[in-house]
Order: C-alpha cells, then sequence, then structure tokens
C-alpha cells in the first residue's frame, strides 16, 4: 500500500504540534536581533547584554535542551526536548515530535501517530501568534525593554512588553547570562493569561554551516507506507 496524502491532520497531533513549536520556537532565529526600541545601555544592563547576545548567537549555529510549563489556569502542560537552528532554519525534537525547517519549508513528523505534516514556510511574513519564533527575528519591532534587574547569580532578568500590535503576548522575561552568552531562562503571558516558563541548558554556539539545507530538511521518502503524510503547501 502505498503512502496516503490527506487534507487534514489529526486534532491531537496538531494539539502537541502547537504547543512544541509554541514553547521552543519562540527562540529561534534570533540574528535578526536589534536595539531599536531598547533603553539607553548607561540607563539598564540589559540592553548591553540583548547585545551580547545577538553578537553570540547571530553568526553561529546554536543548540540546547529546554524543559517548558505552560499554565492557561485550567490545566498544565509540561515537556522538554532538544533544538538545533541557524539562521531561519532549525530542527527541533520533544513530546513524541520532530519538526525540521530549512527556512522555506516545514515538516513536522509525529512518531507515535505516524503522521507527517509538510507546509510552506516564509520568514519575511511573521505570524507570532502561530508561531513565536519569528519574535527574536523581528525583535525590535516587536519587543521593548522596560526594565532589567541584576540577580544573584550575576545573571540579568530583562522585563519587556509588545511595542506594537500584532504580538499575542503581555509580557515577555528573558534571563541571560552574565556575559551575555547564554539564554538561561524565558517566560511569557500571553494575551489569554496563558503562562509559559522555560528552563534553558546546555547552550551552545558554534560554526555557521555554509549550506543548512542538507542539515535542516525532512525526507518524506524516509517514512515508511504506515505513515498519513498531509502535504499543505
Amino acid at each position: 500500500m502505498g503512502r496516503r496524502v490527506i487534507s487534514g491532520f489529526k486534532k491531537a497531533a496538531v494539539t502537541r504540534a502547537s504547543i512544541l513549536l509554541a514553547s521552543v520556537m519562540f527562540f529561534s532565529s534570533p540574528d535578526s536581533i536589534s536595539a531599536g526600541n531598547l533603553t539607553d545601555a548607561s540607563l539598564d544592563p540589559g540592553q548591553e547584554l540583548l547585545g551580547k547576545f545577538v553578537a553570540a548567537v547571530s553568526s553561529s549555529s546554536v543548540s540546547f535542551s529546554y524543559s517548558y510549563r505552560i499554565d492557561d489556569g485550567k490545566s498544565e502542560i509540561r515537556g522538554d526536548g532538544t533544538v538545533k537552528m541557524q539562521g531561519s532554519a532549525y530542527m527541533v525534537s520533544g513530546n513524541g515530535l520532530e519538526v525540521y525547517c530549512d527556512g522555506e519549508t516545514r515538516w513536522t513528523v509525529d512518531r507515535e501517530s505516524r503522521e507527517a505534516v509538510i507546509e510552506s514556510y516564509d520568514p519575511a511574513q511573521p505570524d507570532y501568534t502561530v508561531n513565536p519564533a519569528v519574535l527574536l527575528m523581528h525583535f525590535d519591532k516587536a519587543f521593548t525593554l522596560q526594565g532589567s534587574s541584576v540577580l544573584d547569580d550575576g545573571s540579568v532578568e530583562c522585563h519587556l512588553e509588545p511595542a506594537g500590535d500584532g504580538v499575542d503576548m503581555r509580557n515577555l522575561t528573558m534571563v541571560l547570562s552574565a556575559d551575555g552568552s547564554r539564554l538561561i531562562r524565558a517566560g511569557f503571558v500571553t494575551g489569554v493569561r496563558t503562562s509559559a516558563e522555560f528552563d534553558i541548558s546546555s547552550f551552545a554556539t558554534g560554526p555557521a554551516a555554509p549550506d543548512t539545507a542538507d542539515t535542516y530538511s525532512f525526507d518524506v521518502s524516509s517514512l515508511d507506507s504506515s505513515y498519513i503524510v498531509t502535504d499543505l503547501r
């Protein structure tokens, strides 16, 4: 029997995919962060550290492990996984899902449900609600630094708010290492008061690959005939 192509994706898989993307894609593609809406560095230590963080990851490949907690006031969801990314390309694994994106196409593979979805991906058309990944790609347009504070361990907690419409978040908090090279923790509250917290570990940068297509794409033909594949392109 050949592979079936259908027009929908099982609801449970969609829910899990949305949680995964909303949880970790927020951290993807920080190469376009700039200081457009941030305060004067002489007045706020967060300004300088955000700049250092951008410099550390903008021209590198980045990898890290994460754990998260999402609470909408009615239920709580916890999970963990790993991320590798470079520019607008990324590869995520967690909660039984694998997500690959080469900057143009995104593949979501659910090994448990034996389903896969293929979608077009356009980083130039940001949708902050569906894919928070683009928040860091357009950081200067999306958020304004409201203030920061130095924590006991020397890390700096930055408090940000949306700079305008189009971001379904009430606020955003980022904790950066004392040297600005690592993201340690982040959290945000959405417009419907859903809160999310993330702990980041094993954060590392490495040389950027000259071509991301092979590393971050997925070969659908590698799936056997038991998979249901939905092509939404």
